[in-house]
């Protein structure tokens, strides 16, 4: 007995094939989840690069004002900058956030 197979899209756009009875095999729906489960990964790791690639960003800006400000070097800003963050008690990106938004260091 042959059984026709439909691909049906499902609502993330990834195809699925079922039979005339509307039925996914275990080893379809197995895969299926694998694949979501490795998309939800890629997607929360994308989200964090982003952070991350803002974060740098931030910091780099910070240490530029504290180079012109300083007239020292950006080793020397980063040290200045990790010294604010622990005398703080904050996060050296949190720092930096002030520093961009005030212009004071």
């Amino acid at each position: 007995m042959s059984i026709q197979m439909d691909m049906i899209i499902d609502e993330r756009g990834m195809a699925d094939q079922h039979d005339q009875a509307g039925r996914v095999s275990v080893s379809d729906r197995d895969e299926l989840a694998r694949l979501r489960e490795q998309l939800a990964k890629y997607e929360a790791e994308i989200a964090n690069l982003k952070i991350a690639l803002q974060t740098a960003r931030t910091i780099g800006m910070a240490l530029g004002i504290i180079v012109a400000g300083e007239k020292v070097t950006p080793n020397e800003a980063f040290a200045h900058l990790s010294k604010l963050s622990n005398k703080l008690n904050t996060k050296v990106h949190n720092v930096a956030d002030a520093i961009v938004l005030t212009g004071q260091y």
